[in-house]
């Protein structure tokens, strides 16, 4: 038997009753596969999520709340989350609302203490700063796509939409 967080049990005979006992298999351990998902934010007011080959396009709010989470891979509790979204004074039952209504959509993804996306994320702009990062030339229709959330007033977002655009514009055009 192999539980959901990989660990491998055995069935060991108790007697002649029929009745098992469960033990953990020494070594044995299977890696489950992330799911993954598909950020795009590049030019758009709301980002365009994608997971098991359904789209689905995200408030503008929910879309901030992804970014955030594909910005910091390793999580944010509830109440940095909240500071990062409404500010120091923020309330943090607003936050697990927030969360309760993308947790339906993003059910299988979103993991909590701390939220983080349980995923293989590829995002638009995380791709274009990976690319810059390595001194690639970026071509016109990647200088075309727009700046991150643009409408986004999030500390964090504007930071990265002001660092993905100076970089772009830094780097030279790709040859036709």
């Amino acid at each position: 038997m192999t539980l959901p967080g990989g660990h491998v049990l055995t069935a060991e005979p108790i007697g002649a009753s029929g009745a098992q006992i469960l033990l953990p298999s020494r070594g044995r351990r299977t890696r489950r596969r992330r799911p993954k998902l598909r950020v795009e934010a590049l030019g758009r007011r709301r980002a365009l999520i994608s997971f098991g080959g359904e789209p689905s396009e995200l408030t503008p709010r929910h879309s901030e709340i992804v970014l955030l989470l594909v910005l910091s891979p390793d999580g944010l509790t509830g109440h940095e989350l909240g500071r990062r979204l409404y500010g120091p004074g923020c309330n943090p039952i607003t936050v697990r609302a927030e969360m309760s209504r993308l947790r339906r959509l993003l059910r299988p993804l979103l993991a909590a203490n701390p939220y983080r996306l349980d995923a293989d994320v590829d995002a638009d702009f995380a791709e274009v700063e990976r690319r810059l990062e390595r001194g690639e030339a970026m071509a016109p229709v990647d200088r075309d796509r727009g700046p991150l959330l643009p409408e986004s007033r999030v500390p964090a977002i504007v930071a990265a939409r002001r660092r993905i655009q100076r970089a772009i514009s830094a780097t030279p055009l790709q040859p036709l």
